[in-house]
C-alpha cells in the first residue's frame, strides 16, 4: 500500500487501485502530477494529485494521502 502522492512509486507500479469519492479507480499510471508543483496545469486544488489512468479513468484533485493499493 502507498499514498497517491508517492508520484515514483504510483507511475513503476503495474496497475494501482484506489477509491475517492465513490468511485473505484483502477489502471495502470499513464500520466501524474503533483497540483502543488511549480509546472503543475491543475493549481485549484492544492495538497493533490493530478492523474490518468490507462483505463481512461482522470482525476485532478486527488488528495495526496490517498491509500492505494498496487499490483506487484
Amino acid at each position: 500500500m502507498i499514498q497517491a502522492g508517492e508520484i515514483a512509486a504510483m507511475q513503476t507500479a503495474p496497475t494501482v487501485r484506489f477509491e475517492h469519492r465513490g468511485t473505484i479507480y483502477e489502471g495502470r499510471v499513464q500520466w501524474i502530477e503533483d497540483n502543488d508543483s511549480i509546472l503543475s496545469h491543475e493549481k485549484r486544488y492544492p495538497g493533490c494529485v493530478s492523474l490518468m489512468l490507462s483505463s481512461g479513468q482522470t482525476e485532478n484533485d486527488l488528495p495526496r494521502t490517498t491509500p492505494v493499493e498496487t499490483s506487484r
